[in-house]
Parts: C-alpha cells; structure tokens; sequence
C-alpha cells in the first residue's frame, strides 16, 4: 500500500509542481535580465538578489500594485548590501489612444526580512522634432502632474535649442526659442555643436522644467521662459546639475 501511494502521489501534484516550475522560471527571467536602474546611482555590493528574495519583493509589489495593473515578469533592478537591499520593478505597459504609455513604478525596500514597496504612476511619450538639423526624436517621461502639452512645447524648444547650442559649450547660457515652422538647414548648426543623442531622454516636471541627460553624467535643465529685455520673445536657458554617484 505505501508503494501505491508513492506512485499515485506525482500525479497528483503535478499541477501545483507546473506552477512552482513556471513561478520560479519567471523569476529566474527576471534575475537574468535585472537592469541596474537607479541603483547604478549608488555603491551596491551586489545587482542580484536570491531566488527567495526575487519572490518575496514581487509578492510585496504586487500587494502595493493593488490590482491596478499585471506586475512585468522580466522588468526591473536590485542594490543589495550586507544590512540592506532595494529593488526597483514596474508594471505591465498601456499605451493610451493619444500615445501616452502609462504604468506603475514601484521602487522596494527590505528591512529585516520584510519587503514593502510603493507604487508611483508613470507616464510617457515619444515625440517627433523637426530642427534645423533634421527629424529628432526624444522619449519624454511625465511628473505626474505635469501637463502634456506643455511637456510636448517644451521639450520641442529644447530639442531645436540643442541643434544650434550645445550646453557642454557653455555651462549655462540662454538662445532664442524657435517657433513657426522650421527647415533643415545643416548650414545654420555652429561648428563644435555636440550631436543630439537618439532618441534624447527627457523629463518634464510639473512646472514645465525640462531636464536631459547628454551622456557621461551631464545632466542639464531648461526653461523655457520670456525674454524680459525683449517682449513677446521667448527664450531657452538652461543650466548644469551635479550628478551624485
């Protein structure tokens, strides 16, 4: 009889056993494509945390989640110390009628043996920039109280003012914003301009300041704003940020 018993029992669990199989396959998916995030702004000893950990901080981000939307099996990154451990993982993506992509960030942290996260609403766009060095593209990422058509005047002001001044030039300065209609003209771009990345990362705050990042830890913001000297021109001034690592 136990003989019996030991043989019918796989078959039984065979469900529950696809179930862990597939569990622990989404999370080693999730260990093997963790991307730093954030936590490449800080001193790690380590980008990777134990399958047990993996499942602990998902459990604790789809609680914080509410049901709001599906947590991404494979998104997210890790900074773990000795004493600490933090983890960063979104939600699954939506992308709205008018090209707003939305979903949820939720930036974890373990104290003890306990994970607990918090959920913040993202949103984002991709827009197209016509400047005097042709078609740029920037991916511009939204406070969540920011209004979306100013991020997409904004942000075009600044992409065209990249094209005619680089901020590595000058640590701060102000151009002339450029409004109407503009043309491809690679004859008006000044000598020693540092090219646009593509696409440019930005972000716009929710009063319209624009912040982006020109590659090896040059992080700018811009304004665009009148020019009191001369009424009814509008300018683009910007200004370095320190970046602390």
């Amino acid at each position: 009889m136990p003989a019996t018993r030991d043989a019918k029992a796989p078959t039984s669990r065979r469900p529950r056993v696809l179930l862990l199989a597939l569990g622990i396959g989404l999370v080693l998916t999730m260990l093997g494509t963790m991307r730093p995030a954030c936590a490449n702004m800080r001193q790690c000893a380590s980008h990777s945390l134990s399958v047990k950990n993996l499942v602990a901080v998902r459990t604790a981000a789809m609680r914080a989640l509410r049901g709001l939307a599906p947590l991404d099996p494979t998104v997210g990154g890790a900074c773990r110390n000795p004493t600490s451990a933090d983890a960063w993982l979104e939600s699954t993506r939506h992308q709205r009628p008018d090209g707003i992509r939305e979903w949820w960030a939720l930036r974890c942290n373990r104290e003890a043996d306990l994970w607990s996260c918090e959920a913040t609403h993202e949103r984002e766009f991709d827009l197209e920039v016509t400047t005097v060095a042709g078609e740029k593209r920037a991916v511009v990422r939204l406070d969540p109280q920011t209004d979306v058509e100013l991020a997409r005047t904004n942000v075009e002001q600044v992409v065209r003012a990249l094209t005619v001044q680089s901020p590595k030039a000058l640590a701060e300065g102000c151009v002339a914003a450029m409004t109407g209609p503009v043309t491809p003209d690679p004859s008006r771009i000044p000598a020693g301009t540092v090219p646009v990345p593509q696409p440019l990362g930005a972000s716009v705050a929710a009063d319209g300041a624009v912040e982006v990042y020109l590659g090896a830890g040059d992080l700018f913001q811009y304004r665009v704003q009148p020019d009191v000297a001369r009424t009814g021109v509008s300018e683009v001034c910007w200004h370095g940020m320190i970046v602390v690592t």
